[in-house]
């Protein structure tokens, strides 16, 4: 059915702004396929030759076409390839292009585009049995008032979405987890079956009527467009569960770090008003430092556009174990953050420190010291020490 969709490249700029489209989220591989290049820009523009184009690009057209809409977004086809000045200008759009799409297509299961969307399915059936169940919880066990659960519950393996989604190769390149967070709502494609992913729910296509999977677990929550701008204490919350994530992520080239994630910082910087600095919002940056190292750190050299005290310095797993202790605080009194040097980068269009190719070298906070209490001594990892 693919094979008899027409299309052409379209210049955001010729479109209303009110233009439905749609997203694709894809690993491009090793393999070389069919992209946007200055040679062929104008061809494009009058007839894309579907025929030519990857199996995943073909499925997802007719997808999007079933949706109801007629317009999609592909990262090589809508960035010219062999232009830097070009990747420059649209690498900045990164945060509304996915942020305003009604929604994310992602091949989540597959390696490249060659396998398409609707592949063969593995032979497991999908079975979410439903059995009766009585249950108490306990307010002495669980806290609050003492509730009640009897009727029908249907079950389901709760590591399916974390092994065939969360795990994948697709979420794990820092590019596209960017693009997951910006996302409003992702239908996610593997082997094994498909998913939806939005803020308010995580389903699979057997269970799709109800909130039956852990958005708790499986999603940081909201969603960008759901941030409100008078909650800086959610916006904050938002970057720092996603740069927990993001700063594991693999990236080829590791001065891209920064870039890959720019689209975010740039819609956020337009909510909180304040200044960007190497990973962290100024407003925030007590609480952000509450980071460190777990885990081995990928095959991919630091990148030394990013100070050593900023999770962008090194590529690899970190956490911020200590940092649900300070929730609910309020800034301290007394500290005082000063930029002691900055490191300029090219023009960027964002208003605070370049994010682009800089970074800050000095960075002095003072304030008040006190030593750690002893239940928060007891949670921290056998290579932490504190005197």
């Amino acid at each position: 059915a693919s094979f008899d969709i027409s299309a052409r490249l379209c210049e955001s700029e010729e479109l209303p702004t009110t233009t439905r489209y749609v997203t694709l989220s894809h690993c491009w591989g090793d393999k070389e396929f069919f992209k946007l290049t200055q040679h062929n820009h104008e061809i494009l523009r009058q007839s894309i030759p579907v025929l030519s184009l990857q199996k995943t690009f073909q499925d997802a057209m007719f997808l999007a076409l079933e949706l109801g809409i007629a317009y999609l977004w592909i990262d090589s086809l809508c960035i010219v390839q062999d232009s830097y000045d070009d990747w420059l200008y649209e690498s900045k759009k990164m945060g509304g292009v996915y942020c305003y799409a009604e929604c994310n297509i992602a091949a989540t299961g597959y390696r490249d585009g060659t396998s398409g969307l609707f592949g063969e399915r593995a032979a497991l059936p999908i079975l979410h049995p439903t059995l009766p169940l009585k249950c108490v919880l306990f307010k002495e066990d669980f806290g609050g008032a003492e509730q009640h659960f009897n009727g029908f519950y249907t079950a389901a393996d709760s590591l399916q979405f974390e092994l065939q989604v969360n795990r994948s190769i697709l979420n794990s390149r820092a590019w596209v987890a960017q693009e997951r967070a910006l996302s409003p709502s992702i239908i996610h494609f593997t082997p094994e079956k498909v998913w939806w992913e939005c803020s308010e729910m995580v389903a699979d296509e057997a269970i799709s009527s109800h909130k039956f999977f852990s958005t708790v677990q499986n999603r940081p929550g909201k969603t960008i467009r759901s941030l409100e701008t008078d909650q800086k204490r959610e916006i904050y919350r938002f970057w720092r569960r996603f740069a927990l994530r993001y700063a594991g992520t693999r990236i080829t080239k590791s001065e891209d770090r920064f870039p890959a994630a720019s689209g975010i910082a740039r819609v956020l910087e337009g909510m909180l008003n304040e200044n960007y600095i190497a990973g962290f919002w100024e407003g925030d940056l007590v609480r952000s430092l509450l980071w460190r190292r777990t885990g081995v750190v990928h095959d991919i050299p630091p990148t030394q556009l990013a100070p050593s005290w900023s999770w962008a310095h090194m590529c690899g797993d970190v956490n911020n174990e200590l940092d649900h202790h300070f929730e609910d605080i309020e800034p301290l009194e007394g500290v005082q953050i000063k930029v002691l040097s900055e490191v300029p980068g090219f023009e960027s269009d964002l208003k605070s420190l370049p994010i682009e190719r800089s970074c800050v070298r000095g960075l002095a906070v003072k304030g008040p010291l006190r030593r750690l209490p002893p239940n928060l001594q007891s949670n921290l990892q056998d290579n932490v020490e504190m005197d």
